[in-house]
């Protein structure tokens, strides 16, 4: 049973992120909790014209944080029940975005609420057996890259709610400064999507420890491994190049973690996009 509700708040945290991310608006998407479906088809965007310094100068946007921090203690017995740490960005100077943070960390606190209540139900039957708690629940957030070009994020989320272990998802957030547009794995690339995730596999593989290779599912065709485990969504910027991540269990086991992965400008300078470029 606790592993069908972190499955189920799993689901409900990445529908969120995928909602989000494909009509980025000042409405709050759907919430999800799983690892986030496979795919390597990303819906493109529409990336307005370069402008030049002299035509104008885009300010850098101060990133604050909103925070909720709470501890649910059962009535009459004292029993933690679940201890929440929520982080997310605000007042970058994006409405879409500032809009997407804020409604996350309403949604999320809310729905956790709601697990709450049912493991309190729980508890209360006699036969419901031991409780292995206190649940977790831990949302923060890195800025990646910040310039006035690209504002980019990656956020972790860890849940537990019992059983052997706990689980981290992770999203990522690029957003387009000048414009406020949620950037796509498709305007990443000078080139056709599908031959810059080619290349990208294959500089990934070419970084990759024997040991995180001997991992793979399918060790022996890493680079289809790669792209066929890769979700679109999953890629971040920083102030030295651009990152790659696969979520766990998407192309290893959950021993092997997440797998993280940083290609420098210089190394994909021929397929990325210039406008990205430092």
């Amino acid at each position: 049973m606790k592993k069908y509700r972190l499955l189920f708040l799993l689901l409900c945290l990445m529908l969120l992120a995928a909602c989000a991310k494909e009509t980025p608006a000042p409405t709050a998407p759907p919430v999800t909790t799983t690892a986030p479906p496979v795919s390597t088809t990303a819906t493109p965007t529409t990336v307005p014209p370069a402008t030049t310094e002299a035509e104008t100068t885009v300010p850098v946007p101060q990133i604050e944080v909103n925070e909720v921090h709470k501890s649910y203690i059962q009535q009459g017995t004292g029993t933690v029940l679940a201890n929440i740490s929520l982080s997310v960005p605000r007042e970058t100077g994006l409405q879409n975005a500032d809009a997407y943070y804020e409604q996350w960390l309403d949604d999320m606190t809310f729905y956790i609420e709601q697990d709450l209540v049912d493991l309190e139900a729980f508890l209360a039957d006699e036969d419901s057996g031991p409780f292995y708690g206190p649940y977790e629940y831990d949302a923060s957030f890195q800025v990646g890259r910040n310039d006035g070009v690209l504002l980019s994020f990656v956020r972790d989320f860890y849940t537990f709610t019992g059983g052997a272990h706990g689980g981290t998802g992770y999203w990522s957030e690029t957003y387009i400064v000048e414009s406020g547009v949620l950037l796509s794995a498709s305007d990443l690339f000078a080139m056709p999507f599908d031959e810059a995730m080619d290349q990208v596999c294959l500089r990934v593989v070419g970084i990759m420890s024997d040991e995180a290779l001997g991992d793979l599912y399918d060790a022996e065709n890493p680079e289809a491994s790669l792209k066929e485990g890769w979700d679109s969504r999953d890629f971040y910027f920083t102030e030295t190049g651009i990152v790659f991540l696969w979520q766990e269990y998407a192309i290893a086991p959950y021993a092997a973690g997440p797998q993280i992965f940083e290609l420098p400008y210089a190394d994909v300078a021929d397929i990325l996009n210039p406008r990205w470029l430092p």
